[in-house]
């Protein structure tokens, strides 16, 4: 009778925590949301890369102020596309990791810091790139004196 009682009670905890897994919304939900970000970063990757790979193409385009802002523009989207398809692919090992490189791996990686940075790039490039297209028109003679290609 005990085994009986056992194997009743066993089974039943079993079905029990399947039917919590099955039901939390909290596991679905990640997943749907990763294959999104992982989506999202493909399409971002090819487009920033066939961009920038046309802006770099020629000489002319890569001299004027606002193809050198968008073309960093376009390298600092395919790494951060490249990063967000790394970080929500699990391209990593789950394994325990001890010390300094541990710590960094921990930081820069688990932590994403390492995405977030080039999110924070991307972000003040565009603060950049809309500054120099504002005192171009704006103010051009300002923009045709003052702005070198090596302030750039």
């Amino acid at each position: 009778m005990e085994g009986v009682t056992e194997d009743y009670t066993t089974t039943e905890t079993s079905n029990i925590t399947e039917t919590i897994k099955a039901a939390s919304p909290s596991t679905q939900s990640i997943d749907g949301v990763a294959k999104v970000l992982i989506f999202i970063g493909t399409v971002g990757f090819i487009g920033n890369s066939f961009s920038a790979t046309v802006l770099l193409s020629s000489r002319k385009t890569r001299t004027k102020y606002f193809n050198m802002f968008l073309i960093n523009q376009c390298l600092i989207d395919t790494v951060t596309c490249i990063l967000i398809i790394a970080t929500y692919a699990k391209i990593y090992s789950r394994k325990g990791h001890y010390g300094a490189g541990g710590t960094l791996y921990c930081l820069f990686w688990d932590g994403k810091t390492l995405l977030w940075i080039f999110i924070l790039a991307s972000t003040l490039n565009l603060i950049i790139l809309n500054m120099e297209r504002y005192l171009e028109i704006c103010a051009p003679i300002f923009h045709k004196t003052k702005l070198k290609v090596s302030k750039v």
